[in-house]
C-alpha cells in the first residue's frame, strides 16, 4: 500500500480521508479514559503535515538527518532506498518539523563502540524536569517558574500560533518585550463555546491573575492578557 498512496498524492489524500477520522475518534477515546494526572503523550507521525502541532501543549521532536531515516527504513523495515525517499518527500521537511518543535532531541547514526546513547538520558531529564511539573502545574492551575534566559528560537510563533487556535481570536506579540513574552489575545468566544480558562488550559497554560494567564510549562515563559477589540487597554498589574 506505501508502494502506491506515497508515489500518488491523490490516492494518499483518499488514503487519509479514511484512516484520519477513526484515528482521531480512538484518540478522543483514549485521551478521555486517561487518569486525571496522567501525562499524555501521543506519538503522532503527521502531526506537522496535519497543522495539528498548535493543539498540543508541547511539541516534542526526536530529530535524525533525512540519509539516516532512509537507511533505517531500508535496514529496519525493509524498503527499498526509493520507496524510503518517496515517503520522506511527502512527508514536512526537517525545517518545518523542527520549526513545529517546543524541544528538539537529536538522535544521529551511531557508530558500533561508540559512547552510549545520550538519547534516553535526555528523554528521562525531560520527563522529570519539563513534564511531570507541567502536569502538575496544569491539574492544580499554577503556573511554572519562568525558566532562564532567553526565549528559544520560535518560541514566540509557536505560543501566538497555540493561543490563536484554542482561542479563536486574533493573537499579537506585545511590541517591546523580550522576556517574559508577552501575547495580547483580543477577547472573542473559544472554539466549541467553551469559557477562555478551559480553552487555553488544553494547550497548557492557566488563570495568574484578572485578564492574564501563564503557561503551567516550566520551559515556557509565555504570558497572555486577555484585551478588548478593537482598541487595545493598557496594562495594570502583571507577573512579578
Amino acid at each position: 500500500m506505501a508502494q502506491v498512496v506515497f508515489g500518488d498524492p491523490q490516492r494518499r489524500a483518499a488514503l487519509d480521508a479514511i484512516v484520519h477520522p477513526l484515528v482521531a475518534a480512538r484518540r478522543a477515546e483514549l485521551v478521555a479514559a486517561a487518569p486525571d494526572d496522567a501525562v499524555v503523550v501521543e506519538d503522532v507521525p503527521l502531526l506537522v503535515e496535519t497543522g495539528a502541532a498548535p493543539g498540543y501543549p508541547l511539541v516534542v521532536v526526536v530529530d535524525a538527518e533525512a540519509d539516516e531515516r532512509v537507511r533505517r527504513l531500508v535496514a529496519e523495515r525493509g524498503m527499498s532506498e526509493a520507496d524510503a525517499r518517496a515517503r520522506l518527500a511527502a512527508q514536512a521537511t526537517d525545517g518545518e518539523r523542527r520549526a513545529a518543535a517546543d524541544v528538539l532531541l537529536p538522535n544521529p547514526r551511531r557508530a558500533p563502540g561508540s559512547a552510549p546513547d545520550p538519547l534516553p538520558r535526555l528523554v528521562e531529564r525531560l520527563w522529570h524536569d519539563r513534564l511531570v511539573p507541567f502536569e502538575a502545574g496544569l491539574r492544580a492551575g499554577r503556573p511554572g517558574p519562568l525558566p532562564p534566559g532567553a526565549p528559544g528560537p520560535g518560541e514566540a510563533e509557536r505560543a501566538r500560533r497555540r493561543v490563536a487556535r484554542a482561542t479563536g481570536g486574533d493573537v499579537r506579540p506585545r511590541p517591546g518585550d523580550s522576556w517574559p513574552l508577552r501575547l495580547d489575545v483580543e477577547r472573542a468566544r473559544p472554539p466549541a463555546g467553551g469559557d477562555l480558562d478551559a480553552a487555553l488550559r488544553a494547550v497548557g497554560y492557566v488563570r495568574a491573575g484578572q485578564g492574564w494567564f501563564a503557561s503551567a510549562d516550566p520551559g515556557c515563559a509565555v504570558v497572555v492578557e486577555e484585551v478588548d477589540p478593537p482598541a487595545r487597554r493598557a496594562r495594570v498589574g502583571g507577573p512579578a
